[in-house]
């Protein structure tokens, strides 16, 4: 009978000690998990503001910058681009986003740089995305957008055009990098003396 008593007894302080162990793993990968987690505080940049793409030693790899935005009224010059579908039906306004992307440093994950103005997701003050508009070489009031591939040490300044549905006094650019895992933001404001 006693040891019957003792086989209890073993048992259960066994099962006391492995669900202590447990707990206390349980409680230790909770505390690591915390500690792994990076605190990414995200920055929002203004215009004329550059904004790195770092690799994973941190080391800026290339970086774009909001040069100006400038806010086109669509009116009677546009009714042969409205017939062609070249502008988006309800267009109010276009809204130009001139920007640089610079290569500024080789990194063995990106042989060229070029980023279009596809690659920005523009919304305005209500969160409503803007459409992008592709224009050809002689569209007016612009020539064709000029975007292409470059070598670390090179820059290319370009623009993109976008349709505005409605009045916004502020618009946000969103840039979202698949390679390097990483978001840039830009808010812009419209006001009078801000956009360019």
């Amino acid at each position: 009978m006693q040891k019957f008593y003792s086989i209890i007894l073993f048992s259960a302080l066994l099962t006391t000690l492995i669900g202590c162990q447990n707990e206390t793993d349980a409680k230790s990968n909770i505390s690591s998990n915390v500690d792994s987690e990076k605190v990414v505080e995200e920055t929002i940049y203004k215009i004329n503001e550059e904004a790195f793409i770092t690799n994973e030693n941190s080391e800026n790899v290339y970086s774009i910058t909001m040069d100006s935005v400038e806010v086109v009224e669509v009116d009677g010059n546009y009714q042969d681009y409205l017939e062609l579908d070249w502008l988006p039906r309800d267009t109010k306004q276009m809204l130009v986003l001139t920007y640089t992307y610079k290569y500024v440093s080789e990194d063995d994950k990106l042989d060229e740089l070029e980023i279009n103005p596809e690659d920005f997701q523009v919304f305005d003050e209500d969160n409503r995305a803007l459409e992008y508009i592709t224009i050809g070489s002689s569209d007016y009031p612009f020539d064709a957008t000029i975007f292409q591939a470059i070598k670390h040490g090179r820059s290319v300044q370009t623009y993109g055009p976008y349709a505005l549905k409605k009045d916004t006094n502020l618009i946000q650019v969103d840039f979202s990098s698949e390679l390097y895992q990483q978001t840039l933001t830009f808010e812009i404001s419209l006001g009078p003396n801000d956009a360019s």
